[in-house]
């Protein structure tokens, strides 16, 4: 099956035409992926929720609280698939995610890749309890923010915020055995190669992601593992990246099989980050998305969160009135741009609350889950209540 890349107006909504979208889109789409479970309740619409991790679907510690994870589990029992939308490789992706049997699909790496989760996930199979919402840590001040954008920007993960203990653990290379990428956009040759140009020697630190996992340099990975003050990110780190001597030279070899799916780069300096923006921007067919002063990613202008969306929504028959997307972050924007309905966190950026249509509770305070239930409460029929 072919996986067109789907253009689409900006299509958020406004808070008060939220409850008029009843019966809006209401033909019936594809059937499901062999394989899946749960997709699509019979005789009901089907409706795709791309939603955030950090600072949006897991809360300050970094977990997925009992709340949402019921709010999860009733979105999917009304025909709502919830996918995590994630800057982070696969590896890196929390292992709760993998352990709910309710999500059957995630987007990584900026939405280059586009996995199915398999329903036999191994040692992933079994879904532990979590913390409840209201055992949130209180939010970091203005400094320690400042701390984590820097180190997040490195780690390739959203606003991280390093609240001193989380509850949560990543992943790692065992979960790419439980998935299988549905779509992958990969960058050609020439354009790789002048992107490794465009960046040059003036990145500190320079990642190649390609197929779930990061590459960089051992020097600069025992760096950052042995500078976090955080666990979890020292956990992220080690489960998500693999060292290697010379990234140009794995670069080049990459190119020959796999493919690369997105390059990042810290500088030191955010004038040497600007020139690097610069050049980038002369190179066709790539996307190069801002983190922070100091750190930008690169991949194909065909991925992104926003098209990635649109592909999976494609892929599974779900009309494009039909989907959500909520986030908090400027590298959420496209997705937030491309979905039918935006919502942005309570907590998101100045930015992103501009362009949302509606504007949830924090990350909390189960604000992502709340928000995409209060949206599907007018467009499907409410047959029973979530009762925690």
């Amino acid at each position: 099956m072919t996986h067109p890349n789907i253009k689409a107006e900006p299509a958020g909504i406004r808070r008060d035409e939220a409850a008029g979208s009843q019966g809006a889109g209401d033909e019936a789409g594809a059937g499901p992926i062999p394989g899946s479970v749960g997709m699509r309740p019979e005789g009901r619409t089907a409706y795709l929720a791309g939603i955030d991790l950090d600072g949006t679907l897991l809360n300050d510690r970094k977990c997925i609280t009992e709340r949402t994870r019921a709010l999860i589990h009733e979105a999917t029992r009304r025909g709502c698939e919830i996918v995590p939308v994630t800057g982070r490789p696969f590896t890196g992706l929390p292992a709760e995610i993998l352990r709910m049997k309710d999500i059957h699909y995630a987007v990584t790496n900026d939405g280059t890749i586009i996995h199915h989760l398999k329903p036999d996930r191994g040692p992933f199979s079994g879904e532990t309890p979590l913390e409840t919402s209201g055992q949130h840590t209180d939010r970091p001040d203005a400094a320690e923010i400042a701390d984590s954008d820097r180190r997040s920007a490195a780690a390739g993960c959203e606003d991280e915020q390093d609240s001193g203990s989380f509850g949560n653990t990543c992943a790692g290379p065992e979960a790419l055995r439980y998935q299988e990428p549905i779509l992958s956009h990969a960058l050609d040759r020439e354009t790789c190669l002048a992107v490794m140009d465009a960046i040059g020697r003036s990145a500190v630190v320079c990642e190649i992601f390609s197929g779930g996992t990061g590459y960089e340099t051992a020097e600069s990975l025992d760096a950052l593992i042995r500078h976090v003050r955080s666990h979890y990110l020292a956990d992220y780190y080690k489960k998500s990246r693999k060292a290697v001597g010379d990234i140009h030279r794995l670069a080049s070899h990459f190119l020959s099989g796999p493919g690369i799916n997105m390059i990042s780069a810290q500088f030191a300096s955010a004038e040497d980050c600007d020139a690097a923006v610069q050049r980038l921007a002369r190179i066709g067919g790539v996307n190069a998305a801002r983190l922070s002063a100091h750190n930008i990613e690169i991949y194909g202008a065909e991925a992104g969160k926003g098209n990635a969306l649109l592909e999976l929504a494609s892929f599974l028959g779900i009309p494009h009135e039909h989907t959500i997307a909520v986030a908090d972050g400027g590298n959420d924007l496209p997705m937030m741009d491309a979905a039918a309905y935006s919502v942005a966190m309570g907590n998101a950026r100045e930015e992103v609350l501009r362009c949302a249509g509606l504007i949830a509770a924090d990350n909390n305070h189960d604000g992502a889950m709340e928000a995409v239930m209060s949206l599907l409460s007018p467009l499907t029929s409410r047959t029973s209540d979530v009762c925690l």
